[in-house]
């Protein structure tokens, strides 16, 4: 009777221990779920938080105050001018003394293409932070794609290890049976330890990967527990339509720039017609004791320059740049057609591996384990078909990476639409 009270004992005390370890796992799983991370989550951390996109925001407010002050108009003088002072005359009682305000007024339409140039460069500057942002963007995918890649690595790495060591267990098994060599069961082992090796580089780059995901928005590795997503690259077909260029930011930076020397060359052509300048005041005569109105006008005489070599010059710029747009466009098209070449290359190599090669080598692998369990083939041929299937999934895995990248660089030279 005492034996079966200690009994009951030692089973509730297994009991409790074993339902107070369920709820720790149970909350270790919440705590682990909590830190799944989403790709619109990192997107979001990276775009709000980068130092490069932070420093454009001020660069435009910057090229938004730059235009507001090119649309300025000149501002007015002040002239002093005292005559008939000292000398013989009687210090300042004979003295005339006039004020007078002087108005600069630029003609030619000077202004106006100041403001204009002055647009443009703004718009210049919007542009570049879209490209700035989309290589954010694209950098953020990338790493987020290769922390899901190295994810799913570690998964495979830890299946293949649980076969391996279940193949390691028969084999040695059968060695204590005498079915098998002692060099089987050794090349087991190797086998295993091997594969445990791979398992624990796929869990250093992982730890790598998750560190530079974290460095997009200035984060650290504790900020990325998991990942969620799929490798797999919605529609390919909608980054293989022909290249619209005006979707495209670096093409319309070359354009605006194009357009930047052609408002320089209006700038340099108003700088060539002389403003001129208006002035009206009050003047006192001290020897008469009167007051009197004057005005004036002045205008530069454009005897020595016209601005001719600056007129030169900006022509010769927007030829530069038209030149430039079309290179720009031209390399442009190059890389696209190269990008659509791979990933239409790369989509049907996918279709391949999936349709066809990872169900074979699943079967190949089913059949040489079930005929090594019935002694029809020795270790070395269920290995070759172990490390077979694996190889053909990491290959799989390695497709639908590189698909990835060619899709998140295509989407880096155009703003792509979704769906």
């Amino acid at each position: 009777m005492i034996y079966s009270i200690a009994f009951c004992r030692v089973i509730r005390i297994r009991i409790t221990a074993a339902v107070t370890a369920l709820i720790l796992a149970c909350s270790h799983s919440a705590s682990a779920d909590s830190r799944v991370l989403t790709l619109q989550q990192a997107l979001s951390r990276a775009t709000q938080q980068h130092p490069s996109i932070l420093s454009y925001q001020h660069r435009l407010k910057s090229a938004e105050s730059a235009r507001e002050q090119a649309n300025s108009l000149p501002n007015p003088e002040l002239d002093l001018e005292i005559e008939n002072f000292a000398g013989q005359a009687n210090g300042l009682r004979e003295a005339e003394t006039t004020v007078s305000i002087l108005q600069p007024i630029e003609l030619g339409g000077e202004r106006k293409a100041r403001t204009s140039l002055a647009l443009i460069n703004r718009d210049i500057i919007a542009q570049e932070a879209l490209v700035a942002k989309l290589a954010i963007k694209a950098h953020t995918k990338l790493a987020f794609t290769k922390l899901l890649y190295f994810q799913l690595l570690a998964d495979l790495t830890q299946e293949q290890r649980q076969m391996a060591h279940f193949a390691a267990d028969r084999t040695k098994r059968k060695h204590e049976a005498g079915a098998v060599l002692l060099v089987d069961k050794t090349k087991a082992e190797v086998t295993l330890q091997n594969i445990q090796l791979e398992h624990q580089q796929a869990l250093a780059e992982l730890t790598v990967a998750k560190q530079e995901l974290a460095s997009m928005w200035n984060g650290s590795e504790q900020d990325v527990g998991t990942v969620s997503g799929s490798l797999a690259v919605d529609d390919p077909s909608r980054y293989l339509l022909s290249a619209n260029f005006s979707k495209s930011p670096l093409a319309a930076i070359a354009s605006l720039k194009r357009r930047s020397a052609s408002e320089s060359l209006a700038l340099e052509r108003a700088a060539a017609i002389p403003d001129i300048k208006v002035g009206l005041g009050y003047r006192h005569i001290g020897e008469t004791d009167t007051d009197t109105f004057v005005g004036s006008f002045s205008v530069e005489l454009p005897l020595f320059s016209q601005n001719s070599n600056a007129v030169t010059g900006a022509k010769h710029l927007i030829d530069a740049a038209a030149m430039e747009e079309v290179d720009a466009r031209r390399q442009l098209g190059l890389q696209v057609t190269r990008l659509q070449a791979r990933l239409r290359s790369l989509v049907a190599q996918n279709q391949r591996v999936t349709n066809s090669l990872v169900p074979a080598s699943k079967t190949a692998y089913r059949q040489a384990r079930d005929a090594y369990e019935q002694g029809r083939i020795g270790y070395l041929e269920l290995f070759d078909a172990m490390r077979t299937l694996f190889a053909v999934k990491k290959a799989n895995l390695d497709l639908l990476l590189s698909l990835n990248s060619t899709a998140i660089e295509l989407e880096q030279l155009f703003v792509v639409e979704e769906g």
